[in-house]
């Protein structure tokens, strides 16, 4: 990717992962309107400040009210009993968000008395909750003068979102995907090319997709062009349009790599969009709601524009008829959507709550209309096409048209009138535990208390999580600013949530959520919460908390974002499958031989430099700490045996070699160098010349295997004299030595490094060589070169050397090195980068940028803050059908969503799979079968299940403890001795664990294995 060296990488680092550079200077140099600041007004200008643009202004001329209290989040009751203007009182709070963005307020004017020569100054205007006959002047306005023009609102249960850039837009990434890449297998001469990949290998290739060539053999005027795909036969090959019957016969290698192309694409105008609208699919379970939607909207709009811009009043039965009436006659002029009950009562649902606003819903779309404006100032990803209509009619009161539904003067007044007194009731009371703080964390804290969740006298929110907030965070973990940097995150955010709403009760705490915590976290502590709300970043932690529970029947709202994409998955008890129900694939992990011996491509050279790292500053430093602090460590490595051999030999050589000021640092860099890159490469050439051939008659170094040319250090070479600068740099910090920068100058580096005595190569005995033996079955086979072993007498010297060591350097210091991305004065990322550069040079692989490597070798998750902003309202509006208690599958929704194109799939949540044990019983994951019956004996433990279902325990398991097992006929002899004994003696239990879950297998009467649940047994 291209670098732009004035971005703040420590602030936007996970961000231009996603958007990449191009797309973000873009963004720095654009300006935005945001023309009404309610909940999603300043949800947007949230969003939009965040990611980064030059100015945000913000034009408003409404005064705060309670209606804005429980979806402004920038809005407090001071503002509304001052009667503060809402872009006003907002202006400030948005700037602390990001120090790069301008923020400005228009409140002279109202928004229909400006000048339509204002609009001209932005790169895109947003109108937020504008009535459609002002959308249509600004509209027709903005078209003329290339001005991206979007249009949202959000009318209780029903939001909407409209995009028009145009005639001719162009997009220039339209899905944001990393372009594929592919090595050769072959190329056919033909009128119409057919490529094929290596043999057992698939390519991602579609009809349609632009490609080019490079490094491709004998068919060498294939690298020259760009190509499109015209069809694909099979997942190993596909065509091209290009005619290769003259040209010579491919020979070997060559890799194929994805062009991004250029779309240009047209817009309706608001004014025949209204009539002809271009609707994107929302939830699947409802087809047809965008149509009744679209008609609803026009239907209240209209309502609105007879009466003074006062639209249908809270669940009055005559405004909802009049608003049915309106909507039937829009459909049937523009015939959109076959008239039913259940269509006409959702535009009904649409009427009544229209005077409020749904904070989930301002949440959700204020993150995908934010994500729309930046593509129109970027040509970054596909914009909408054009309309969007989101709703969360399931959670309309159940009370219908009662005073509970209308507003009573409460900061809750916005809610009360989408969900009902008793609705809002039970978020008040609400008791939720929410792990994790991050990105997620910080958007779903702020909804939570917004809706009141927390607030009543009953309520209660739990927050945990053990990370301190870095500098990267602040671009998407909104509650957080800079004087928060090293503080917890989770007492950092409650704080901020608190702030948003006084009556929200929270506790804050660091904890992390594993077995470990569960003394702190029993099974009393889960009992007593109505919710679990996730949001979490790795799959480790998903699933213990889905396990946790499962084990206590608790629901769980799960979430996580990669970059554009989102997903929301709602796990309730006894109806839904669990979250480890369903798992992704596995990833295809490259082969271990790939990355230490055969590289073809800059991501393997960024993981060995990852690996370098880990054994130069970090692997063995620890080792030789261990054998510090252990009088023992000797006799123990001894006892171990010979296998322990290559981890002394590293400590042995890092002992014999420990410098002791910066000049020994750096010339034990520039041998490092000579080992890496000079030495590795002559080694592996010596194994395998590049004349050798395979038991087949093939070349050994033929694609996808690339020959390694042996790197002379170059001290004229930027990327030689940064891994050794880099390389010194960390082991001075290795050792304790203060590092000069003086002392890591060009010019210092240079004089040192000629001084250094570089060893004449000598291939040596016992090197080993990681190869691929059987490429079909992919198995990873390790080739011994020469003798590795050493001998007996050998490893007893290697011992003793390593005794006399460590006793004479017992006081020395050393400080192993965790890897940091986030620091750049480290030289961690410096030192990952040059490496992997300069064994792309070995290899003869293109280099690759320092954004890259930092991203590859730090594990960073690209992330942007628009993607978290709509997946929390998702997760929002599933808790209100979770606190409901509903217990239909269909009240429910998981979600997948990806921006970028954008998509948006709500569909019901897999149903809880049913397990037959027995011709009359069923169980599911969510049943356990509970012993109570004392402190018995393994017989009477078996005997329990055989009387109440039948069934023969044929194993008992705790964790990996095997307690019993039962062959057919007797219990095997070593367990028959264990049925006499106590349950209490045979299982391991913490002190005061009052239960323990076993596995428990089972045979019918006829011998046949059965599955049944978990067996929680009581002491």
């Amino acid at each position: 990717m291209e670098v732009d060296e004035q971005i703040d990488d420590e602030l936007y680092n996970r961000q231009r992962y996603v958007l990449g550079d191009a797309a973000m200077s873009k963004m720095s140099k654009s300006d935005v309107l945001v023309a009404g600041v309610s909940g999603l007004g300043v949800e947007i200008a949230k969003n939009i400040a965040l990611a980064g643009v030059r100015s945000i202004t913000l034009q408003d001329t409404v005064a705060a009210s309670n209606m804005d209290l429980s979806t402004n989040f920038f809005l407090s009751e001071a503002d509304v009993s001052a009667g503060r203007n809402r872009a006003e009182a907002c202006a400030p709070r948005l700037a602390e968000l990001n120090p790069y963005v301008k923020i400005k307020t228009e409140t002279a004017k109202p928004f229909a008395e400006l000048p339509l020569a204002y609009f001209d100054q932005f790169a895109v205007v947003v109108l937020v909750g504008q009535p459609l006959e002002v959308q249509q002047r600004v509209d027709a306005h903005c078209r003329e003068n290339k001005v991206g023009f979007l249009a949202c609102s959000v009318h209780g249960l029903m939001a909407y979102a409209f995009a028009d850039l145009g005639d001719s837009f162009i997009v220039y990434d339209t899905d944001g995907e990393e372009c594929k890449e592919l090595l050769i297998g072959g190329v056919t001469q033909a009128s119409g090319a057919i490529v094929k990949a290596l043999p057992y290998e698939r390519h991602f290739f579609e009809a349609g997709d632009m490609v080019r060539f490079k490094e491709v053999g004998g068919m060498q005027d294939l690298n020259s062009g760009v190509y499109e795909v015209t069809a694909v036969p099979n997942p190993n090959s596909f065509a091209i349009n290009a005619d290769t019957s003259k040209m010579p016969a491919h020979t070997n290698g060559g890799i194929v790599v994805q062009v991004k192309k250029q779309v240009t694409m047209s817009f309706d105008p608001l004014s025949e969009s209204l009539k002809k609208p271009k609707l994107l699919m929302y939830d699947t379970a409802k087809p047809d709601a965008p149509a009744a939607l679209h008609c609803a909207l026009l239907a209240c709009d209209r309502l609105a524009a007879t009466r003074g811009g006062r639209g249908p009043a809270p669940w009055d039965r005559e405004d909802a008829d009049a608003a049915v009436a309106l909507a039937r006659q829009f459909n049937a002029e523009l015939k959109l959507f076959t008239e039913t009950p259940e269509l006409l009562s959702l535009v009904r649902t649409v009427a009544q709550t229209w005077a409020g606003a749904f904070q989930p819903l301002a949440a959700f779309l204020g993150g995908v209309v934010a994500q729309e404006a930046l593509k129109a100032v970027t040509g970054k990803f596909s914009p909408l096409q054009q309309w969007l209509y989101a709703d969360f009619a399931e959670v309309a009161p159940l009370e219908r048209d009662s005073p509970q539904c209308r507003p009573d003067g409460s900061r809750y007044d916005a809610q009360r009138v989408c969900v009902g007194g008793a609705t809002l009731d039970k978020l008040l009371q609400a008791k939720c535990f929410m792990v994790g703080a991050g990105a997620i964390g910080c958007e779903m804290l702020k909804n939570l208390v917004l809706m009141g969740v927390s607030a009543g006298a009953n309520g209660h929110i739990t927050v945990t999580d053990p990370d301190l907030i870095e500098k990267s965070n602040l671009n998407r973990q909104f509650l957080f600013r800079p004087s928060d940097l090293q503080k917890p995150k989770s007492t950092t955010a409650a704080k901020a949530a608190l702030a948003m709403n006084p009556a929200a009760k929270i506790t804050a705490v660091l904890d992390k959520m594993e077995p470990a915590s569960e003394t702190k976290y029993p099974d009393a502590f889960y009992g007593s919460l109505d919710a679990v709300v996730n949001a979490l970043d790795n799959v480790n932690a998903r699933m213990y908390m889905d396990a946790r529970c499962l084990a206590n029947e608790r629901p769980l709202l799960e979430s996580g974002t990669l970059g554009t994409k989102g997903h929301v998955q709602c796990i309730v008890p006894h109806i839904t499958e669990s979250y480890a129900s369903q798992r992704d694939p596995d990833t295809h992990d490259v082969p271990l031989c790939t990355i230490h011996s055969f590289p073809n491509n800059m991501d393997h050279c960024i993981q060995w430099a990852r690996d370098r790292f880990e054994k130069a500053f970090a692997t063995t430093v620890k080792d030789i700490i261990v054998a510090f602090e252990d009088p023992n460590f000797v006799a123990k490595t001894a006892q171990s045996g010979i296998a322990q051999h290559v981890m002394v030999h590293r400590m042995l050589k890092q002992l014999n070699n420990q410098p002791k000021t910066v000049d020994d640092c750096i010339k034990l860099a520039r041998l490092k160098f000579q080992s890496f890159f000079y030495n590795s490469a002559r080694h592996l050439l010596t194994a395998f010349p590049l004349d050798m051939k395979t038991k087949e008659g093939e070349l050994f170094w033929a694609s996808p295997k690339r020959a390694p040319t042996p790197i002379v250090f170059d001290p004229s070479n930027a990327t030689h004299l940064q891994c050794v600068r880099s390389t010194a740099h960390i082991f001075a910090t290795v050792y304790g030595i203060k590092v000069d920068k003086q002392l890591l100058s060009d010019a210092h580096l240079t004089k040192v490094v000629s001084a250094v005595a570089v060893a004449e190569f000598k291939p040596k005995a016992g090197k080993r060589i990681i190869t691929e033996k059987d490429g079909k079955e992919q198995k990873e086979k390790e080739e011994i070169v020469h003798s590795t072993l050493p001998t007996d007498q050998e490893w007893d010297a290697m011992l003793t050397q390593l005794t006399v060591l460590l006793d004479a350097n017992r006081s020395l210091k050393l400080n192993p090195q965790q890897f940091e991305k986030d620091d750049d004065s480290n030289g961690h990322v410096d030192f990952v980068w040059s490496v992997a550069n300069t064994r792309a040079q070995v290899y003869g692989i293109a280099p690759g940028d320092r954004v890259t490597a930092k991203r590859i070798a730090g594990n960073i998750i690209p992330a942007i803050a628009t993607t978290t902003a709509a997946v929390s309202g998702l997760v929002m509006g599933e808790l209100v059908q979770v606190l409901r208690k509903e217990s239909d599958l269909a009240s429910y929704r998981n979600a997948f969503m990806n921006l970028a194109l954008p998509l948006f799939a709500l569909s019901e949540p897999g149903a809880v799979q049913r397990t037959k044990v027995t011709e009359t019983l069923y169980t599911t994951i969510w049943d356990s079968w509970s012993v109570k019956k004392g402190d018995i004996t393994l017989q009477q433990f078996t005997e329990h299940f055989k009387a109440k279902f039948g069934l023969t325990v044929t194993g008992v398991v705790q964790q990996n403890r095997m307690i019993y097992v039962y062959m057919p006929g007797a219990p095997l002899p070593m367990y028959q001795k264990r049925l006499v004994e106590k349950m209490s003696k045979l299982l391991r239990k913490a002190k005061d664990q009052s239960y323990v879950d076993l596995v428990v297998t089972f045979a019918d009467e006829k011998d046949e294995d059965v599955n049944g649940p978990t067996v929680r047994y009581y002491f």
